[in-house]
């Protein structure tokens, strides 16, 4: 029951002071208050009531699963009370459907004494991806024991759900390994994790940060991730490509990131094994070996640096050095660690081999390369030049130093000049001294007969230059005595390191010029020279040689020496004279006069170490008469020549189509101004490839009487200038005819199907060729075929042919009948074997007839019998007739 009206409460509270001793108490004092009470809806003016209240009743999600509310529930009525609570949804405004949440009370009911208070907890939980907006709900409490159940109270309270930007990444690779330079490639998949569509932008990053550049986005690098009710999702293509700042093998982590603007809302690790790039560099220490002289060497280093990320190994090369000079390297391979350690770098070592006969003039540049051990381009080059160091020496010779020749003559002494060094040089000719009062005059002249004082020398040739006399004295053997000395301008050195008392840069020589009457000359002649015996050819492939046979004669007054100078064919051939096999190396006594000829040898007869010889034809015939096997025939007196040989051998290196003129000059050593005595062999540098068949008293029409073979001989020569591998082979066969060829030569094979024959110059092959006719032929029949040599080197160009034809005839045979052999034979067992068949027929006929009669009536009688028992009614002659 409810109260009325107002009552007023008067409160009186009194205090006594206790001071602390010594002190004396106050007086005590009194308060008085009055409280006026008013009859109205408070919860303390009925029997029943319930007041429900939420400390906070507006909360924003902060991404929980659960949100919890509390509520206090007091009894504010005057009795105990159980109080229902209830959660419903309410729509007011802004507030949206919550049909999505789960809301629970902890506690559905509580019983509370009067005024007595409780806290229950309302769990709200809210699910995933849930839409961003407000959500609104009302607690209630009602009094369960009110009679009347109008004691209740409620409390709204909201939650707001704010727009959520969230993520999950996968990757299609955490780990991938790619090489420098490289490329790789996978995919980041972003999964919305949040509760709207948002825009999300790829990042990534790494430490150091430079190393994040080494993976980019193939597209689209942001874009929107739609909600999509919590499914939605996107892919980002990357691509991943290292540099090789790092050593191979090691491992980067580089975090690939998903953002919402700056803010980073999900990220995964990508670890990226580097691999292994390759490279290197090299130098030299000297880029310029200059002045190495000839003969020795020069040495330098090459330093090869790893430029990749791993330990490698590498290979070093050289160009290829021009011929005669040699490159030595330590090594050619080197170990090297990566560019990003200590040992990234090695040292090689390498000399240059300068020849012997380098010019001054030459040079070279040498390409140093490296590379990978196992081949391949060349990750680098470096160029080393070498140069020459100029070597002056010099070498003079004068084989005739004594000439005569008549008053008011020219008397030449040759001298021959030589340049030993390796660098053109100026020489200077000049006359020191001479012995004649008045002086007689005196130049040198060159080989053309211009006069000169200095002269040019190419390195390491030789030039033959003339001391010109003038004979001016009147008296038979006067002479001048001149000293001639030659210089090398070029060269300063003044040492005489042979003692002889002059500098090594020159050379003297002492001639002698006398006058006399006397008359001094030599000739030559070439045997098959031509016509006129001085001029010969040569045609010969590289390595080739040929040797002319040679006449020297005396042309003089008294015997004399000759001297021999050939000029021409340097560099392309080698020349070499000789007698009796020793060569030339001087001088050689030329006798004048007869000498005596032995027809038997073909050639002058010798004896006590030279050609017997006599001033006269008669002082020759009367030695010749004394000899003990003389004869009209066997010996005769000539005017006497010396037998030599000249041999020319081509260079391996001349090239085909090179040439020259080599001329063979022969003096008298006491006249060398007269040059009269002259060869000359013209050289044609060519292979000649020239197969030829002796075809003299050969048949190339034969005949064979089956079943014969045929076989002869068929000989081929060499006749070309080179050794010839020569391929031998036949017409194809056909009809049945067959072709064999074979051969006892040496050098011929049979490789594969190929008949081969290696055949030197000159030589002969003989073939023995074998023709077989077809089998069981018994008809004529002619087989023309040919047979064929050619070079392998060259092939059907020089192909030599010849051809054949052989008739095959049937054999006469038996009896004159044209019967082979074999059908002789099969004849013969024919008429051996009627009469045995005649006496077989005439005694065993017979038998065998009355075997077969007995036979047919076996097989009668019982046919009728079986008639019989199967109840027929046909009589046996009924029965033969039916059959």
């Amino acid at each position: 029951q409810n109260a009325e009206g107002s009552c007023d409460t008067t409160i009186s509270a009194t205090a006594t002071e206790q001071p602390e001793p010594p002190e004396t108490p106050g007086q005590p004092a009194t308060e008085t208050k009055t409280v006026t009470t008013t009859a109205g809806d408070g919860s303390g003016s009925a029997l029943f009531g319930v007041e429900v209240s939420m400390p906070t009743t507006t909360k924003t999600w902060g991404g929980q699963s659960i949100i919890e509310y509390n509520v206090e529930v007091e009894n504010t009525g005057q009795t105990n009370e159980t109080i229902a609570l209830t959660v419903e949804e309410t729509d007011g405004a802004g507030c949206q459907n919550t049909d999505d949440f789960t809301v629970e009370l902890d506690e559905d009911s509580v019983n509370l004494d009067q005024n007595e208070s409780e806290t229950v907890v309302v769990s709200v939980e809210v699910p995933d991806g849930q839409a961003a907006d407000k959500y609104c709900w009302e607690v209630t409490g009602v009094v369960t024991n009110d009679p009347t159940q109008d004691a209740s109270d409620s409390e709204e309270f909201s939650l707001t759900v704010p727009e959520l930007r969230e993520c999950e990444m996968s990757l299609s690779k955490s780990t991938i390994s790619v090489n420098p330079g490289a490329e790789g490639t996978l995919s980041a998949t972003l999964t919305n994790t949040g509760n709207s569509d948002w825009s999300v932008t790829m990042g990534k990053s790494a430490t150091p940060a430079s190393r994040s550049s080494w993976v980019a986005y193939d597209g689209a690098s942001s874009g929107l991730l739609p909600y999509d009710d919590g499914e939605g999702t996107r892919t980002f293509d990357l691509k991943v490509s290292p540099d090789d700042s790092v050593t191979a093998g090691s491992e980067t982590v580089i975090n690939i990131l998903g953002k919402d603007g700056n803010a980073v809302k999900c990220s995964k690790e990508l670890r990226v094994k580097v691999g292994q790039s390759y490279g290197a560099s090299i130098s030299v220490s000297q880029s310029l070996l200059s002045n190495i002289e000839p003969g020795s060497n020069g040495t330098t280093t090459l330093t090869v640096t790893n430029d990749g990320n791993g330990p490698d190994n590498l290979r070093i090369s050289s160009s290829s050095a021009p011929s005669g000079w040699a490159v030595r390297l330590d090594a050619t391979t080197v170990s090297v660690g990566s560019k990003h350690g200590s040992e990234k770098s090695s040292d090689v070592s390498v000399t240059i081999d300068v020849p012997i006969n380098a010019l001054a003039t030459e040079e070279i540049d040498l390409t140093f390369s490296v590379r990978p051990s196992s081949g391949g381009a060349a990750y680098d080059e470096v160029v080393l030049r070498v140069t020459v160091k100029a070597v002056h020496g010099m070498q003079a010779d004068a084989p005739a130093t004594d000439q005569t020749g008549r008053s008011g003559s020219e008397v030449r002494f040759p001298i021959t000049i030589e340049n030993l060094g390796n660098v053109k040089d100026t020489f200077r000719c000049s006359v020191m001294q001479q012995t004649a009062t008045p002086a007689w005059g005196v130049h040198y002249e060159d080989a053309d007969g211009v006069q000169f004082v200095d002269i040019d020398i190419e390195p390491r040739s030789s030039i033959e230059v003339f001391l010109v006399v003038s004979v001016d004295g009147e008296e038979e053997l006067a002479y001048t005595r001149i000293t001639s000395r030659i210089t090398n301008r070029d060269d300063s050195s003044t040492a005489d390191l042979d003692g002889d008392g002059v500098p090594d840069n020159q050379r003297e020589f002492e001639f002698l010029a006398i006058l006399s009457d006397r008359n001094f000359a030599m000739d030559v002649r070439l045997i098959d020279g031509g016509l006129d015996e001085r001029t010969g050819t040569a045609v010969l492939p590289p390595s080739g040689s040929q040797t002319y046979l040679l006449w020297v004669m005396n042309t003089g007054d008294g015997n004399d020496e000759a001297l021999f100078d050939l000029s021409g064919l340097e560099g392309i051939a080698t020349r070499e004279l000789t007698i009796n096999g020793l060569p030339v190396e001087g001088p050689v006594s030329v006798p004048v006069g007869y000498g005596i000829w032995d027809f038997k040898n073909q050639t002058y007869l010798s004896g006590n170490g030279g050609p017997i010889t006599s001033a006269t034809e008669n002082g020759a015939q009367t030695i010749m008469l004394e000899l003990p096997d003389y004869s009209n025939t066997s010996y005769e007196a000539r005017p006497f020549k010396l037998k030599m040989e000249l041999k020319l051998t081509v260079n391996p290196g001349a090239n085909t189509g090179e040439g020259g003129v080599l001329d063979l000059t022969v003096t008298s050593v006491s006249n060398a101004a007269n040059r009269s005595g002259k060869i000359s062999i013209t050289l044609d540098v060519q292979i000649v490839y020239e197969l030829e068949f002796e075809s003299e008293n050969l048949e190339t029409e034969m005949s064979l009487t089956y079943p014969e073979r045929l076989e002869y001989t068929l000989n081929f020569t060499n006749s070309g200038n080179t050794p010839t591998e020569v391929l031998v082979f036949a017409s194809e066969s056909f009809r049945g005819w067959n072709i064999l060829i074979e051969s006892d030569f040496d050098g011929c094979v049979l490789e594969d199907s190929d008949f081969i024959c290696d055949v030197d110059v000159g030589e002969v092959v003989p073939l023995r060729i074998s023709v077989r006719p077809p089998f069981e032929i018994d008809i004529e029949d002619t087989f023309k075929f040919t047979i064929s040599v050619q070079p392998t080197e060259t092939g059907v160009v020089d192909r030599e042919n010849i051809e054949f034809e052989v008739l095959g005839v049937p054999s006469k045979g038996f009896l004159g009948l044209g019967l082979s052999a074999e059908q002789v034979q099969t004849s013969l067992v024919i008429v051996l074997a009627l009469p045995l068949l005649l006496l077989f027929y005439r005694v065993g006929m017979p038998a065998v007839q009355g075997t077969m009669e007995t036979s047919r009536r076996g097989r009668k009688n019982a046919h009728v019998q079986q008639l019989i028992d199967d109840g027929a009614p046909r009589t046996i002659h009924e029965h033969n007739e039916g059959k």
